[in-house]
């Protein structure tokens, strides 16, 4: 199981909870969330915190939108639009 692999399986969760994560990879519970916790370290992903009747640890995750990439995008699209015209 590497990054993508955990990656994958939180776009394909609803809610993207560990629990659920580590289910959809069929790994332990404490390796996915050791590994979730690397990716937020390196601001890949955040974790909406739970509320206090859903117990600590079960808040869900998301992928960490990169403004970089959104402006490479952006100018990629642009520069596409005057190369049609």
């Amino acid at each position: 199981m590497d990054d993508a692999d955990v990656l994958e399986a939180l776009r394909e969760c609803a809610p993207a909870t560990t629990d659920r994560i580590a289910e959809r990879l069929s790994a332990p519970v404490d390796v996915v969330d050791d590994r979730l916790a690397a990716l937020e370290e390196d601001g890949r992903v955040e974790r909406e915190r739970a509320r206090e009747d859903e117990g600590a640890g079960n808040g869900e995750w998301t992928i960490v939108r990169d403004p970089r990439l959104e402006e490479s995008v952006d100018r990629m699209r642009d520069r596409l639009g005057r190369e049609r015209r």
